[in-house]
């Protein structure tokens, strides 16, 4: 079935509920916070230009802290002038539902967090920020970069099927399965191909070479399965010619993940961290495993497509 972004749910719904904890806190010092107000001023930014307040980790990790308001970029700057370089930041939005910004992510990533938010956070906004060694943040940029390229890929796969009906397919005759695969298969070679294209124009930090290259070749040979798909697809005379294309692809397919998974073994854990820490994406094993069949629907006569 087409491919829908994958979301990392547990995740989701642990931070959720730690700001929904923290929003109920509020004007509660959080954590490590002293009772003087010296010590409360020492455990605030800098409020004139944003920031916020609570206590920041000293290099890396995570911290429940309150905005005092101001731009995210202003905020971002506070914080890495405390020593905290963060990589990300999640909120619940006006309205409810849990939102993050991603550092150096391209803008497409962070467009829903700043349209909640279009003229910065107000004070009092509970956060949690994820903070990383300055270092690493090349490790955030090259993971943003990825999630938006396979984020895209996923959803140009899945819009390739339009609104098609799967009961209606589940009808269709050799003649119609092949017409929709004609239908289909360009689709989904244009965004296998632009994800290449996109994935190849990205710098793959140290540790990140093997894995960024076999996520890259995966797209591209899946990309070339699909091409001869669509190529022999208009041969085809019966369901079985049609499994047999199925049957090419996964062959493709699947070794290819299989690798991808490999190689994502043996990256940095603070590189497996950026990528996993992008909720539209999790894994982007995750998010690019996807049915790469042609029409796998059973004719009606098989009796197999019966659940």
């Amino acid at each position: 079935m087409p491919l829908t972004s994958l979301r990392q749910f547990s995740i989701t719904l642990v931070v959720a509920s730690v700001l929904i904890v923290l929003a109920g806190m509020a004007g509660t010092p959080v954590a490590h916070a002293q009772d003087d107000e010296a010590s409360a001023d020492a455990e605030t930014t800098d409020t004139m230009d944003g920031g916020v307040v609570g206590e920041l980790p000293p290099r890396s990790g995570f911290s429940l802290v309150t905005s005092a308001g101001g731009t995210v970029e202003s905020l971002l700057e506070s914080m890495a002038a405390d020593g905290c370089h963060a990589r990300s930041m999640f909120a619940n939005r006006p309205g409810g539902g849990l939102v993050g910004y991603y550092v150096l992510a391209p803008e497409a990533l962070n467009a829903d967090f700043n349209a909640a938010w279009p003229d910065g956070l107000p004070a009092g906004q509970p956060l949690l920020v994820v903070c990383v060694p300055e270092s690493h943040l090349v490790l955030a940029e090259w993971a943003g970069n990825v999630c938006l390229a396979a984020q895209t890929f996923a959803d140009a796969y899945a819009a390739a099927w339009d609104d098609k009906d799967f009961s209606e397919i589940r009808a269709l005759t050799v003649d119609d399965r092949i017409e929709r695969g004609g239908q289909l298969i360009p689709g989904w070679i244009a965004a296998a191909r632009a994800a290449e294209a996109s994935l190849n124009a990205i710098g793959a930090p140290a540790g990140t070479v093997s894995y960024h290259a076999s996520l890259t070749s995966m797209m591209g040979e899946l990309a070339a399965a699909w091409e001869t798909a669509q190529e022999q697809l208009p041969l085809a005379e019966t369901a079985d010619d049609i499994e047999a294309l199925n049957d090419m692809v996964s062959r493709v397919l699947h070794p290819g993940e299989a690798a991808n998974r490999e190689a994502g073994f043996d990256m940095p854990r603070e590189a497996l961290l950026a990528l996993r820490g992008i909720s539209p994406c999790g894994t982007i094993t995750g998010t690019l495993s996807m049915t790469a069949d042609i029409i796998r629907v059973p004719l009606p006569e098989d009796g197999s497509g019966e659940e």
